[in-house]
């Protein structure tokens, strides 16, 4: 607990939190509804390189760690996970460790066959310490704890969407849709 008698939960963000990107907007949503809750929520925008971290990005994350209280809860974006695996190996005692996955690194497109063995191994090494690990979907649930993730361990927190009013329409005969997405083969 944080002297305020609310609990302390730092958030472990790979670069600024306000990208443009759905995984960003979901950590962002997920930072402003702790805050409505009540808890007192910290967001450390850990500078450097995500996913292939390097020796100044893993610097950089052990500074912003070693600031974190104790036993405080560290909310890690899965992202971020080559950059501070090492830091929050040695504070696993310390802190109150949370993972949130929105897909296991191992698994995204255009990796090479090396990059994904690393990060797959890495995964398959840190999840299983961390004390939750929030998953964004079912699918997502399923791929974490075939990682070695316990399923009484994993969380599904699916993303929401704000409600907006009913489109007018364009007004012509055929309906028109646009889909602003990436296109990748595990979405």
């Amino acid at each position: 607990m944080s002297l305020t008698g609310r609990r302390a939960i730092h958030i472990l963000c790979p670069g600024p939190i306000r990208q443009a990107t759905g995984g960003y907007g979901y950590l962002r949503r997920l930072a402003d509804g702790l805050c409505w809750r009540g808890e007192e929520v910290t967001v450390h925008e850990l500078p450097g390189s995500f996913p292939l971290a390097d020796d100044a990005t893993r610097r950089a994350a052990e500074k912003a760690i070693d600031r974190i209280p104790d036993d405080a809860v560290a909310l890690m974006d899965g992202l971020a996970l080559p950059g501070v695996a090492h830091a929050l190996w040695v504070e696993r005692h310390r802190l109150r460790l949370v993972a949130l996955v929105h897909h296991p690194l191992h698994l995204e497109a255009g990796l090479t066959a090396e990059q994904a063995g690393a990060l797959e191994r890495l995964e398959r090494a840190a999840l299983p310490q961390f004390r939750r690990v929030i998953a964004n979907s079912r699918a997502t649930a399923r791929d974490v704890t075939a990682l070695g993730v316990p399923a009484a361990l994993v969380g599904i927190v699916p993303p929401g969407t704000d409600r907006a009013p009913q489109a007018a329409g364009s007004g012509g005969g055929v309906p028109v849709m646009l889909c602003v997405a990436t296109l990748t083969p595990r979405k």
